[in-house]
This record gives C-alpha cells, structure tokens and sequence, in this order.
C-alpha cells in the first residue's frame, strides 16, 4: 500500500465519500507513518482517476482510500503500486 501528497486542486473533480468507518490494520499504520490517523479525515475514492505530481504520474485507484490533513491543505492518496 502507497501514500502520495497532493494539494486541493489535484483533487479537483474527484469523487470521494467521506468519514467512512475505517479499521486501521498494521500495513494501513505502516503505509501512513509518520502521520498520527488520528489526526487525518479519511476517505474512500469512489471512480478511479489519474494524478500528476512533481514526482511523476500516479492512478488512484477505485475503493482507493485518500485521508485529507485537518486543514485539507493537503491529501494522502492511495496510489497504485507500479
């Protein structure tokens, strides 16, 4: 499982359903280290889309899981592994 950090506008136009009930297993925890998921409003992706970072191009994938920072300035978006 893969994390990237993207902004707002990354996000634009995505469908994502928020505050679902989430069980934190040990590879979720380790995929989200360092961040406390406490502290994170998590989300699940509802259709897959493509996104561009400086880093490269990432396809979230559908039932992917994005968790948005508490000031969503910024997502952690769960990115296929490839």
């Amino acid at each position: 499982m893969r994390f990237e950090v993207f902004n707002y506008a990354s996000l634009r136009g995505a469908k994502i359903d928020w505050d679902i009930d989430l069980e934190f297993d040990a590879a979720l925890l380790e995929a989200l280290r360092p961040q406390d998921p406490r502290s994170l409003r998590p989300g699940r992706i509802r259709r897959a889309f493509d996104l561009q970072s400086a880093h490269g191009r990432f396809r979230a994938p559908k039932h992917g899981l994005v968790f948005a920072f508490q000031d969503e300035s910024a997502f952690l978006v769960q990115v296929d592994e490839s």
